[in-house]
């Protein structure tokens, strides 16, 4: 070989080793270089046939065609450049992927926050209205209660004024009564015209009231 085929040899295969060699992974992409497994086996196809094709031009050294201006030159060199491109295209899909990911895995955080958020919302509505239902429901019994209480006492005030009146009437209408008077029976009550007799009227005793409620001969 002249002096420019074999310097020409050596910068190639330096290109080819540099090159074949997979990129350490970064700190932040422990595994990314795992998923590239086209891009490996064209940089190793890429490799072969630069070694074969610096072979050739060993072989062919003593011809007059410089080895950067044969036709396999020229193919090598093409396929070399579109592996570069086809792995740097990869490698940003693989950076639009993870950015993907990123986003997607923001975004289901915010979903199951705002879920919790939601569910814990509900929770605490239906427990205050279950507290405001009961306690409309005691209300509702304690005014009913109070209404059924106060509907007795009017009751009660109503039969001892209709007695009050009942009395009054009879001692208006009664006849003036002896202070001293006897009955015998309620007949004879009656037949004076002092039926009733009320409790503390002349006339009046126990034997002649029956239930005891202070009215005899009713």
């Amino acid at each position: 070989m002249d002096d420019v085929t074999k310097r020409m040899s050596k910068i190639l295969t330096s290109v080819v080793k540099r090159k074949s060699t997979p990129p350490p992974p970064s700190p932040e992409e422990p595994q990314d270089s795992k998923r590239l497994p086209e891009s490996v086996k064209k940089f190793s196809w890429a490799a072969a046939s630069l070694v074969a094709f610096l072979v050739g031009i060993g072989a062919a050294s003593c011809g007059e065609t410089k080895p950067t201006e044969s036709h396999e030159y020229k193919n090598l060199s093409a396929k070399y450049s579109d592996t570069q491109n086809e792995l740097q295209r990869m490698r940003m899909e693989l950076d639009s992927t993870k950015s993907d990911l990123k986003t997607a895995s923001q975004k289901a955080d915010m979903w199951d926050k705002e879920q919790e958020e939601k569910k814990a919302a509900e929770e605490k509505a239906a427990k205050e209205k279950a507290e405001q239902e009961k306690a409309e429901q005691e209300r509702v019994e304690r005014e009913k209660a109070e209404q059924e209480k106060a509907a007795q006492q009017a009751a009660q005030q109503a039969q001892q004024q209709a007695q009050q009146q009942i009395q009054q009437r009879s001692q208006m209408s009664a006849p003036a009564p002896d202070t001293y008077a006897y009955y015998q029976n309620c007949d004879a009550v009656r037949a004076a015209g002092r039926a009733p007799l009320y409790a503390g009227q002349p006339g009046y005793r126990s034997a002649l009231d029956r239930d005891h409620d202070g009215i005899a001969c009713e």
